[in-house]
């Protein structure tokens, strides 16, 4: 250190054997005391190690990263490492490797220096690429950007900042740079993010280092580091959405749409509990805006209710939508108890606004405080009755009702006196009309209740005591969403102690298809369940139930007797037994009872059939069902299988009975050829490969028919071919038909329908 060529001694001493002596404290402790006592040396002396070939790289890159790494790096170390930087940028703008390795990790640690980027930009290198022209530079110069953010965030918007609505390449470029998560660290970076998001360039941004990312999800974290800003953000976005809406094609866009983010929630309330009266500041007025917006007309007894927030609901989760009012209203709650005069200006706002939301919300603020806000909220409710239907989806006058409750014991005699007159002749619009002319009295016994009861008059008191003896009571409390199964109207433990004639009876009391709903138990079903139960029943008893459906009335719901069928397929009783409960179906025109009782009556096979169920089902082949190709409508159904819409069809269901008869017996061949031969030219091609299966069954028996009618079969649309029983009588039979088969594969090779061509080929292979 004390000679005078100790840095160049240095150098050549790391040429020698002798380099692999020396660790990395080594190498930047000599190179701290060369670059503190001759700074021109040491840029010599390194300059000179990094070009010499003797040197080993890993002394080289140790030697770069001393100096990317160092707190105060002078422009004349980034100047001397530039050749290299150049270097690399060339490579990179034609799109091929660099040879010169040690360009590349130059680059490499540049590009993530925090310390060389004051540098760069203080020698004008950031400014001059950023304005390049040159794409590749731009882009690259943006990934940069995003990785300096979090260091150098005011200095990255500043640079940014220009190019704000210059479009083009620009705009997604913005975009990326805002996705980086970095908003918390510097006001100006935040700013830009308002600006960009206020024009539209973050529409589509989202966090994407996440599979389900999204707008909010990219911004998570920024509520707990900087509630305020979050508020600022949380109202900028909802005016933007504003936007979007107003701005779309048809004007008709669902709200809610726009709104639909399954992040946010949390933020929204973090934001409010941080800072509630900046969160009001911001939100609120946003809010006002939007309900405004999308409000529906003016009506003189009610208040307006919007699009986005026509009611209001109780649960555990709820969506970004709802957690708007709900956050403001916890701000309110908030400030309520800790500073109530904060309030004033809020509620003064709300007040201005004959909106169901900022009505809502403005009861909310009230309760906030109701000691101090009683006597302001009585007289507005006494002046503005229409403000009393105040609630949520399941409970209408909910809020009203807990305003009314929480400051009747604070507010002055008169004016409780002026609300009770009131409240006890309130009648809503629906009450006035026929139809609710047997609820009348309903909203104002809701109301009336909540009323301090030591404070009540005599006439109400009557009043409320005739209304008792007619509603019994007050609506309950609001309970919000509920999840449920629908299950039997009767428990299964019930059921199972019930004699003939109470199953009867209960039958007869639970006859329509899903029951008459109710609010309190809305898992109890109707038919459809109690017939499911019934057919468990059976299985467990199946003469006892079998015979109990030959008792049931003609009136039942259908969904009874066809669940009796189901469960008679593998019951181990009598024939004669299935046959007269599938005589039942005899007459009726009910779809699922007539393919229920064919499925029964192909499950017969340790008996012949009597003519009458034969002719059921020669009937049931000229059925009117199907009466639409519906697999291939506008619409299609059945996912556009055609032969899942045949099985699912009454005629489709006669010719499957008719193939498992035929399979087991050729008598049943004599007996249904000429149905057979009738399906096989049906209409519908949906029931056309439904009865392939039975034209199968007739092979077993009939090859040659069995062909004839197959041919009669596939003379109809070409995507009949692809379908599974066609498809599978062929197969089986190219062995020793083949010469039969040959025009028919042709056809589904040159055919327009790629399956049917598809089909083809495996069969020609």
């Amino acid at each position: 250190r004390t000679q005078p060529n100790g840095g160049r001694d240095f150098v050549r001493f790391l040429e020698g054997d002798a380099q692999h002596l020396f660790r990395r404290a080594q190498l930047r402790q000599v190179f701290a005391f060369l670059r503190d006592d001759d700074f021109p040396a040491y840029l010599e002396n390194v300059s000179y190690l990094l070009r010499n070939d003797r040197i080993r790289p890993h002394l080289k890159l140790l030697t770069v990263e001393l100096i990317t790494a160092d707190p105060v790096p002078r422009d004349e170390e980034l100047s001397m490492l530039m050749p290299w930087i150049d270097s690399e940028m060339a490579c990179r703008q034609a799109e091929q490797p660099n040879p010169d390795r040690l360009a590349s990790r130059i680059w490499d640690r540049f590009f993530s220096s925090r310390t060389l980027f004051i540098a760069a930009d203080r020698m004008g290198f950031l400014h001059r690429w950023l304005h390049s022209g040159e794409s590749w530079l731009e882009n690259t110069m943006c990934s940069y950007f995003r990785w300096q953010t979090e260091q150098h965030a005011g200095r990255v918007a500043e640079l940014l900042e220009p190019f704000v609505g210059k479009g083009g390449e620009w705009r997604s470029r913005l975009r990326y740079m805002m996705e980086g998560r970095n908003l918390e660290k510097n006001r100006r970076l935040f700013d830009l993010f308002l600006c960009l998001l206020d024009d539209g360039t973050l529409d589509d941004a989202k966090d994407r280092f996440a599979s389900n990312g999204t707008f909010w999800l990219m911004v998570h974290g920024l509520a707990e580091e900087r509630p305020s800003w979050c508020a600022e953000l949380a109202a900028h976005w909802l005016d933007r959405r504003l936007a979007v809406a107003k701005a779309s094609t048809d004007g008709q866009e669902n709200p809610w749409s726009l709104l639909n983010d399954q992040f946010g929630v949390n933020d929204l309330f973090t934001a409010a509990r941080g800072n509630p009266t900046t969160f009001l500041e911001n939100v609120l007025p946003a809010v006002l805006r939007i309900a405004t917006a999308f409000a529906y007309g003016e009506d003189e007894e009610e208040l307006s209710r919007d699009r986005l927030w026509p009611t209001r609901y109780l649960g555990e989760h709820i969506g970004l939508p709802q957690s708007y009012l709900a956050a403001c209203e916890t701000a309110f709650e908030l400030l309520g108890s800790q500073s109530p005069e904060l309030l004033r200006p809020f509620i003064t706002q709300l007040r201005a606004y004959h909106l169901y939301t900022a009505n809502h919300l403005l009861m909310s603020a009230y309760l906030s405080n109701a000691a101090m806000f009683a006597d302001e909220a009585f007289r507005l409710l006494a002046d503005e009755p229409k403000r009393l239907s105040c609630g949520y989806s399941d409970s209408t006058y909910w809020h009203a009702r807990q305003v009314i409750e929480k400051c009747s014991p604070h507010c002055t005699d008169e004016i409780f006196g002026t609300l009770e007159t009131v409240v006890m002749n309130f009648v809503p619009p629906y009450e006035r009309m026929k139809q609710g002319m047997r609820s009348r009295g309903n909203a104002a016994y809701n109301l009336a209740s909540s009323l301090a009861v030591s404070r009540r008059s005599n006439p109400t008191k009557v009043r409320l005591a005739k209304w008792e003896g007619k509603f019994k009571k007050p609506d309950h409390a609001p309970r919000g969403i509920r999840v449920y199964s629908i299950g039997s109207p009767i428990t299964k433990e019930s059921a199972g102690h019930m004699t003939d004639e109470q199953w009867l009876k209960a039958i007869a009391k639970y006859n329509t298809e899903r029951g008459n709903y109710n609010f309190d138990h809305p898992e109890r079903g109707g038919a459809w369940a109690l017939a499911g139960m019934f057919q468990e029943f059976l299985k467990e008893q199946p003469e006892r139930f079998a015979r109990l459906a030959l008792r049931l009335p003609e009136n039942s719901e259908p969904s009874y007797l066809m669940n009796v069928l189901y469960g008679l397929k593998d019951a181990a009783i009598p024939p004669e037994m299935k046959l007269s409960v599938i005589r039942r179906v005899f007459g009726r025109n009910d779809h699922a009872c007539i393919r229920a009782a064919l499925g029964l009556i192909r499950s017969i096979s340790d008996a012949e059939l009597p003519s009458d169920v034969l002719q059921f089902i020669q009937q049931m082949a000229e059925h009117p069902d199907p009466q639409a190709e519906i697999w291939n409508g506008e619409r299609p159904q059945y996912g556009g299988d055609t032969l899942t819409h045949g099985i699912n069809t009454v005629r489709g269901h006669a010719a499957e009975a008719i193939r498992d008869l035929v399979f087991e017996n050729s008598r049943y061949l004599t007996i249904f050829s000429a149905t057979i031969e009738k399906l096989a030219t049906d209409p519908s091609l949906a029931v056309r490969a439904c009865v392939a299966s039975a034209i199968a069954a007739v092979a077993k028996h009939d090859t040659p028919l069995a062909l004839r009618l197959m041919d009669r079969l596939l003379d109809a649309d070409d995507r009949l071919l692809c379908t599974t029983y066609v498809s599978d009588f062929i197969r089986r039979r190219l062995r020793d038909h083949f010469d039969h088969f040959i025009p028919t594969i042709t056809r589904m090779l040159r055919s327009e329908h790629e399956k049917v061509r598809t089909e083809g080929g495996i069969l020609a292979c």
